[in-house]
This record gives structure tokens, C-alpha cells and sequence, in this order.
């Protein structure tokens, strides 16, 4: 006959006594956070999250007499770019598992909770443990306040740094197991992003003007390249609940005339997908998404893989083709739709062909952001013209 003992008190787990040899899952590992790119995804270290599961499971062997402690994910620890709400692991009633392990942590920051000051995050997180009958055998949830002291520059975009992100979760993850006492709060210094200032170091600076919402300008050294959409009438197809616009462009490198389409649907109103047409052939597909923090455009042109991305708080704009970073947007002044000006950093070794391409891409956002804002002017102020369409 097994004989169980165990005693929960504040959440601080007694030692749990047991004739048998108990099977353990950590059926949940998770991180969830609303500022990836403040706090970014450290869990691709692999020597840290070993050493996270494996503080995990000698506490499970110490306390719940654990034969094995095994995970069922490719990825051990998931992180999610979102919170979501608290919810009970899933039942291991139907499996050969006797107790089931849930983590999960939770980086809150001033968009959450008001009271936390900028710059100041809160590090939640709770550890359940439960048995096949779903029972609760421990329960415990410790917050933890960090600072970050902010250095100003436009190449610190990530709050905190890869090893500090590691002191803080290992000894968070260490309390909440109740092998250590909780800190009071860490403070930390946000550091710099390294591979932007060796970019820019090797980078030609130019003076980049944004002309209107369809035009900008460039300063080279051998002049001045302008580059301007002309744009075409918005459309609405009803059935679809499609907005589209279209726009054409001479490209200043090659002389070449482009046609582009952008379209969007109400369902997927933060998702855009650009084509762009030479000829009547397709020379790129492009696709748009936004986040909270982010605005990021993704897809190929011609043979190259390219990305552009926008931070939303600074208006620091990154390209990269097939994953190099290629070019550097620099917010100074102005409204950034309108009448900007930017220090653009550009990579020395980037040819005629590269150059004609960058300006493609940021043309290929303002269309993008021209049918995004026709969309929203159409879904707040509906015309009734469109209803003919």
C-alpha cells in the first residue's frame, strides 16, 4: 500500500515522504514578456537553461523522491512575446507520470502595471507542484523588482543584458524553489549593443530627409538621390473586407519603373502584404506585422532576403539583406511620416545594385503605412462611396 506524508505551509514545501519512485514532468517551463525586444529571448543559451532544469530537477529528487524528472518539448523552456492569463497545468491522469511540475514567470513592466516606474521591471514567478489526481503538493510565487539604469544612445535598445538576465532568473528561479531567501531587487545597467557600433564605425554617414507622406531624399556623394511614390486611389472590396492601394516609382539607380500594390484585410488589420511588380512580373513579395514595441517588414526582393525594422519609441530603423545589416536609419527630428530627418548609416560595401534596393524597401513602407492609414480613416469615418466598390 503506498503511504504518502506531506504538508504545505505559506507555500513552503516539508519534505515529502514516499515509499515509491516517483515519475516527474515539468509539464510547463515558460517566460512571458510584452517588450521582447527590451527584454529579449535568452533562453536559446543552452548551458543556462541546462542549468535552470537541472536546479529543477534535484529539487524534485530531494523533496518528492524522484526517480526520474523528464520534459516533453523540443524546447525546454518556452518564451512567449505576450502574458497570458494564468491557467492549471494540464492533467497527467493518463499517462505514467506521478507529478507534474508548472513554471512559470512573468517580466511585468510600466505597459502592465502603472505603478512601476519607467525604465523598472517586476519579475513574477510561480512553481506548482501536482499529483495524478490533479492534487496541489506544492504552491509558491515570489515578485521580484529590477531596476535599469538607462544610457542614452540610440544603439541601447535592450534593457538588460544577456548575463544579467541570467543572475536575475536563476536566483529568482532559486527563491521561488525556497532553496535561497529572496533578493529585495536588483539593480542593473543597460548596455550597449556592441555590433551597431561596429557597423556604424564602418558605416558611410548620410543625410536622409523624409520629403511628405510618398517621398524622401538622400544626399550622396555624388549627389542628391529623391526618390517619390505616386500614388494611386484607395480601393475597398466589400466581399473581402479588402483595403487596397497602389502606387508606382522610378527607381533613381536603375531608371527603372516599378508597380506596387499593398492590401490589407479587416481581420488581419495590422498585416499587410506588398507586392511589387516590374513589368508585370513579380520582383517581391513583402509582408508587414507591428507589436507593441516593433514595426517590421519581411520578405524577399529579387534574390535577396530582406527585413526592415522599426522601433516604435525611437524610430531607429534597421535593413538587413539576407541577414547582414545593411543599412541604419537614425531618427534626429520632425514627424516621422512627414517632414523627418535621419542620419542614415550605410554599409561601405553596399553597391549601386544594394543602394537601389534600400530604397525600394523604404519606399515599399511608406505604401504600406499609406493603406494601414486609408484603412483606419475608412474604419472610423466609412464613405459611402466605397459601398459601390
Amino acid at each position: 500500500m503506498l503511504i504518502k506524508y506531506f504538508l504545505i505551509i505559506s507555500g513552503v514545501l516539508l519534505p515529502y515522504l514516499t515509499i515509491s519512485q516517483n515519475k516527474v514532468l515539468i509539464a510547463r517551463f515558460e517566460h512571458q514578456c510584452t517588450m521582447p525586444l527590451a527584454y529579449p529571448d535568452y533562453f536559446q543559451n543552452k548551458p543556462f537553461t541546462d542549468s535552470l532544469l537541472k536546479i529543477t530537477s534535484q529539487w524534485a529528487k530531494n523533496n518528492f523522491k524522484a526517480a526520474s524528472v523528464d520534459y516533453k518539448r523540443r524546447n525546454p523552456i518556452t518564451y512567449m512575446p505576450g502574458i497570458m492569463e494564468y491557467s492549471s497545468v494540464r492533467s497527467i491522469a493518463n499517462t505514467d507520470f506521478d507529478m507534474a511540475i508548472s513554471i512559470v514567470s512573468t517580466l511585468f513592466t510600466e505597459n502592465e502595471i502603472r505603478k512601476i516606474p519607467k525604465n523598472s521591471a517586476q519579475l513574477q514567478m510561480q512553481i506548482e507542484v501536482t499529483d495524478r489526481n490533479e492534487r496541489r503538493l506544492y504552491r509558491n510565487k515570489i515578485k521580484v523588482d529590477v531596476v535599469i539604469g538607462e544610457v542614452s544612445g540610440f544603439y541601447n535598445e535592450t534593457k538588460i543584458s544577456e548575463t544579467d538576465f541570467q543572475t536575475l532568473y536563476f536566483e529568482t528561479l532559486q527563491a521561488t524553489l525556497g532553496l535561497k531567501p529572496k533578493a529585495k531587487g536588483y539593480a542593473f545597467q543597460q548596455p550597449t549593443d556592441q555590433a551597431l557600433v561596429n557597423f556604424i564605425e564602418l558605416a558611410d554617414r548620410l543625410n536622409y530627409q523624409v520629403l511628405n507622406r510618398g517621398a524622401f531624399e538622400w544626399q550622396e556623394a555624388i549627389g542628391t538621390r529623391q526618390v517619390a511614390l505616386k500614388l494611386s486611389t484607395p480601393f475597398y472590396a466589400k466581399a473581402e473586407n479588402r483595403y487596397e492601394r497602389g502606387a508606382s516609382f522610378i527607381n533613381p539607380y536603375t531608371q527603372k519603373e516599378y508597380q506596387l500594390n499593398a492590401m490589407l484585410t479587416g481581420k488581419l488589420a495590422d498585416r499587410v502584404t506588398l507586392h511589387f511588380y516590374q513589368q508585370e512580373v513579380v520582383t517581391a513579395i513583402l509582408k508587414s506585422n507591428e507589436s507593441r514595441e516593433e514595426f517590421q517588414i519581411s520578405g524577399k526582393i529579387d534574390d535577396y532576403k530582406v527585413n526592415l525594422t522599426r522601433n516604435l519609441k525611437t524610430n531607429l530603423v534597421k535593413i538587413y539583406f539576407n541577414e547582414d545589416l545593411k543599412a541604419l536609419l537614425v531618427y534626429q527630428r520632425g514627424k516621422p511620416d512627414y517632414d523627418a530627418q535621419y542620419d542614415l548609416y550605410l554599409s561601405r560595401q553596399a553597391s549601386v545594385e544594394l543602394r537601389s534596393e534600400i530604397a525600394g524597401l523604404l519606399l515599399g513602407e511608406m505604401l504600406i503605412q499609406a493603406v494601414r492609414k486609408y484603412y483606419e480613416l475608412e474604419s472610423q469615418y466609412p464613405s459611402k462611396k466605397r459601398e459601390d466598390n
